[in-house]
């Protein structure tokens, strides 16, 4: 595999002022519910571990060109018809790997439905937007039974960080915030 050097040096991230046993609690808390998000995406879907690598490449690709806002769901149908096709050159890239790497796992992510091949995008008018045909994931891949119900231990498994983080005191949740938004 290529490595190539960060976008951004990691001496000007931003550093948190929190004693080291909270750091490291952090850090375990965080890598735990990571790992398990991995897990249950992976399992749900039937991925090995580079599939899902290439899984939310391409998802993330496809809905990058839009505000924060609209990405929020994919399942949104307005966001399905914005999604901008990825190329197998562009998941290749952003990964890392070999273009034939990708075009080898993509073939059965393609048969088993997760991804589609996507033709030219066209604008309001009709007209092709000039961006070639290429990859999006298969919104009704997301709409399977299986994946509804990782979608809800996901969340649930996010509140569970959410509430580990603020007994850590790393982080405040404004729970007013969060009952208007989901009122």
């Amino acid at each position: 595999m290529r490595r190539s050097p960060p976008s951004q040096p990691f001496s000007e991230t931003p550093r948190m002022l929190i004693p080291s046993d909270v750091a490291r609690a952090v850090r375990r808390t965080t890598t735990t519910f990571v790992l398990n998000w991995i897990d249950a995406r992976q399992r749900t879907l039937d991925l090995d571990p580079l599939e899902f690598l290439i899984v939310h490449t391409i998802a993330a690709a496809n809905l990058q060109h839009l505000p924060a806002s609209r990405r929020a769901d994919l399942n949104d149908p307005e966001a399905g018809d914005e999604r901008h096709p990825v190329s197998i050159e562009g998941v290749a890239a952003a990964l890392n790997v070999s273009s034939e790497t990708v075009r080898r796992r993509l073939k059965a992510l393609v048969a088993r439905g997760i991804v589609e091949r996507m033709g030219p995008v066209e604008d309001d008018d009709g007209e092709r937007s000039g961006l070639s045909a290429g990859l999006a994931i298969n919104l009704k891949a997301l709409e399977s039974p299986a994946m509804r119900r990782s979608l809800g231990l996901e969340l649930s498994q996010l509140w569970r960080l959410l509430l580990s983080l603020e007994q850590l005191g790393v982080i405040r949740i404004n729970r007013q915030h969060i009952a208007n938004m989901a009122a």
